[in-house]
Order: structure tokens, then sequence, then C-alpha cells
């Protein structure tokens, strides 16, 4: 099961959490006591906004904000082919289709997380704006799942599973739609110092 092993990765402490290279306007995202903000929404939880193909999670004891976004322009690959979304539907669904020999079928975007770290959650009727962000490359693999059940190569997927190598965040969706499979950060090294701890490794 060394394919399931758990990965721990640690920031040592450096500057501030990608400010100063991607800074963010004040009040474009900000938490409150139960609440987050991006630009003019607020929301607490799963969010879809109108209009746009985007799904927003707050999770606002915490202090973090995700966006999820379609990547677009997806590259051709061999046999594989892109299928227009249906605008009408919710994210991912409303993100362009990979069909692959006509059976694996997948969407691609990008999480960005925001957060405020350093900060304490906000009392009552004050709030704490957003002091940096990173983002992530995400794949949504619809093929994943049948019949209730999601696998990521062979491997059942029951919840949020972290691989060592290549080093991925699988999660299946709530009604096991999909498989989410999230790429570990490509951070600065010029900003921050990065280590990985594999569990159970005896040199550690």
């Amino acid at each position: 099961m060394a394919f399931l092993a758990p990965v721990i990765y640690i920031l040592l402490p450096t500057a501030d959490f990608l400010t100063s290279a991607t800074a963010l306007p004040v009040g474009t995202v900000a938490f409150l006591t139960n609440t987050c903000q991006y630009g003019d929404w607020f929301f607490n939880g799963v969010f879809f906004p109108e209009e746009v193909c985007e799904r927003m999670t707050c999770y606002a004891s915490q202090l973090k904000l995700t966006v999820e976004r379609c990547s677009s322009n997806i590259p051709k690959r061999g046999s594989c082919r892109v299928s227009k979304p249906s605008r009408s539907r919710q994210f991912p669904f409303c993100c362009e289709v990979e069909i692959c020999n006509d059976r694996q079928r997948s969407s691609y975007g990008t999480m960005t997380h925001y957060s405020a770290l350093g900060e304490r959650v906000p009392s009552e009727g004050a709030k704490v704006d957003a002091n940096g962000h990173y983002i992530t490359a995400v794949r949504y693999v619809r093929s994943a799942c049948k019949k209730g059940a999601c696998t990521f190569k062979g491997q059942p997927i029951l919840n949020e599973t972290h691989l060592a190598l290549p080093c991925k965040k699988l999660m299946p969706s709530k009604k096991n739609a999909y498989v989410m499979v999230e790429s570990c950060p490509k951070y600065d090294r010029k900003i921050h110092a990065c280590i990985e701890l594999q569990e159970g490794d005896p040199s550690l």
C-alpha cells in the first residue's frame, strides 16, 4: 500500500505566504465571523456564483477560501477529443470535457487557495483580509466513478487520500460523481522553504 502513503508538507517560517509576489487588492478576499468575502460575494460553505463557471468554498473558522475555475484550451492528446461543456450545469460539469478512447472523461481546472496566515478569527463585526494565496492544478476524472464507487489507478477512493509518488491529493465528489485529483503546489523557492516528510521513513 505504498501507493497510498500519506505525505505531509511543511512550510518553514519565511516571508509572508506569497505576498509581494502575488499581493491581493484590499477587500478582494476577506474573512468575517462565519463568512467569507470574495469581491462582492459574501457566503459560507460551498457557493456557485451565477453566470460564471466557478466553485468557491469558504472555511471561515480556518481563515481559508478556495476558488475553482475551468482550464481553457485543453491540449489535444493522441486519440482524445474535447467536448463542449453544458453551461447550464454547476462546476465542474460546466467545464470542457476531454474524452479519450470513448471511455475516460476528465475536466481540468485550477484551485486558488486564499488564507490569512498569522491572523486570528475576527470578532463579530470585524474582518481580516487575506494576505496571500497559491494555485494548484486539478483534474476532475468523471470516468473514475461508476455506480456510486470511485477508483483511481485500480485503488478504491473512499475519502481524501494523499499519494507520495506522484504527489497528488485525491478526493471523491460529494455524490461520488467524479474523483478530484489535485497536484501539490509549486512554491517559489525564493519565498519558501518546503520539505517533504513521508510517514514511516526511519531516516527522518
